[in-house]
């Protein structure tokens, strides 16, 4: 089972955030080609070059009917679906280890555990909001927009 490096993971987190946000599609699409990630058509998908199996791209996700990116989202781990207890700690493992280095970031922020996954959530200064989430058969990264952040408050959803 292979993982990003954790100091990676930070360092892309980091970056995301770290973006003069609102962004258009085009500079959602150029912020991953600046990481070396190439773009594989013109729906927001990026090859991300750490060899992960099955699922090796990030998503931009853009609004509907408009142009800001909302989403930024990729996998952090393979995806094993054959269940073992070794898939398990593995995945709980680096999901444990990101959640410290990005408390180290951003603060306690909030857990949730459940049979099905667990998820771990912080608001940036900046107003964008991150979900770290182990599903157990991989670990992914999502970012939410200001904008999109705010919108999800206010439906309550976040």
């Amino acid at each position: 089972m292979k993982s990003i490096p954790v100091d990676e993971v930070v360092r892309l987190a980091e970056y995301f955030v770290g973006l003069d946000w609102p962004l258009s599609r085009e500079q959602g699409y150029a912020a991953c080609e600046a990481l070396g990630w190439p773009g594989t058509s013109d729906r927001g998908l990026f090859v991300t070059p750490y060899g992960l199996k099955h699922l090796d791209k990030a998503s931009v996700i853009v609004a509907r009917g408009g142009d800001d990116v909302t989403q930024v989202k990729f996998w952090l781990t393979d995806v094993v679906r054959d269940f073992s207890a070794e898939r398990d700690d593995f995945m709980n493992d680096f999901f444990s280890l990101c959640v410290q280095e990005f408390r180290g970031l951003w603060g306690k922020g909030k857990v949730k555990l459940s049979k099905e996954d667990q998820e771990a959530q912080w608001g940036t200064l900046n107003g964008c909001h991150i979900i770290l989430r182990n599903g157990w058969k991989a670990v992914n990264f999502r970012l939410y927009s200001p904008y999109y952040t705010a919108v999800l408050r206010s439906l309550g959803d976040l």
